[in-house]
């Protein structure tokens, strides 16, 4: 399985709906350089609604790890909305979570950049 993704732009916010299994898939690593070159093109307000992730593995962990870098190195607003209570809780072991700005829906992480 991999993670689909869609991107669309709503008011200059540039939104990553995934689906999925959040792997190490190639399909994970073209969400992230999709992340990417918003952030190289001038980005600044990225959401990353993971509604439709239904697990993750450590390669996953990896790949928000470092879209989490991307954004902060490039001084970028990320956020993260509808993240499942059980992908919460590991990403929260891992320590990643705390590091994440959550939000319970897309429009509430929209208001919040």
């Amino acid at each position: 399985m991999s993670v689909p993704f869609v991107v669309r732009e709503e008011n200059g916010v540039w939104i990553f709906e995934l689906s999925g299994f959040l792997t190490g898939h190639a399909d994970s690593y073209e969400f992230l350089e999709a992340v990417r070159g918003k952030i190289a093109e001038g980005s600044e307000r990225i959401v990353v609604n993971l509604s439709g992730i239904d697990k993750i593995n450590s390669s996953g962990i990896g790949v928000i790890a470092a879209v989490l870098s991307a954004a902060s190195n490039a001084g970028a607003s990320l956020r993260f909305a509808c993240v499942s209570e059980n992908i919460r809780e590991v990403l929260g072991v891992v320590g990643i979570g705390r590091l994440m700005k959550t939000h319970a829906s897309v429009g509430e992480a929209i208001a919040d950049l």
